[in-house]
């Protein structure tokens, strides 16, 4: 980005660098949200499976109910 600032301040002549610049920057950033979001599914995934485990072992008599009405 300091590239960028040097940059705007030749004015005109460097629009299509400033544009290069933010694209790549754009790009770099996508990434990086993507690599996020999977990380984040991922642990929401994990703590819904803690929250079952936790829930089946406070809830042991639910557990065997369901598993009797699943016969």
């Amino acid at each position: 980005m300091i590239e960028y600032v040097a940059l705007s301040q030749l004015g005109d002549t460097s629009l299509e660098a400033r544009k290069d610049i933010l694209e790549l920057q754009r790009e770099v950033l996508q990434e990086k949200l993507e690599f996020i979001q999977q990380t984040l599914a991922r642990i929401d995934i994990k703590i819904e499976n803690y929250r079952t485990d936790i829930y089946q072992k406070n809830h042991p008599l639910q557990n065997q109910k369901q598993e009797e009405a699943d016969l």
